[in-house]
């Protein structure tokens, strides 16, 4: 069982609560090949919050998670609200 942040209710009348934990494997979501022992069939799983959706676990994950093709096939995103550039810096080589 993952460690639990914190526990909250919206308020006493609604019988609304909900845990906020940190990912068990503490990865936000790659898939990776597996072989399953018992009938030697290569499988895709995938770890960290995304697994833990796949395998519902979890209802809902909030993170600076990237949307990519293999993501975006598997599971629903919201509408990104804040963006963020990468970028990629490298040594100047002086001449």
């Amino acid at each position: 069982m993952p460690l639990i942040i914190c526990k909250l209710s919206i308020n006493n009348q609604t019988p609304f609560t909900f845990d906020l934990h940190l990912s068990r494997d503490g990865l936000y979501g790659a898939r990776y090949q597996s072989i399953n022992v018992q009938t030697g069939e290569l499988e895709i799983r995938w770890n960290g919050a995304v697994g833990e959706l796949m395998r519902e676990e979890a209802d809902l994950a909030v993170a600076a998670l990237t949307i990519n093709a293999d993501r975006d096939a598997i599971i629903d995103f919201s509408k990104p609200w804040l963006y963020h550039g990468i970028t990629i810096m490298e040594r100047q080589v002086s001449s």
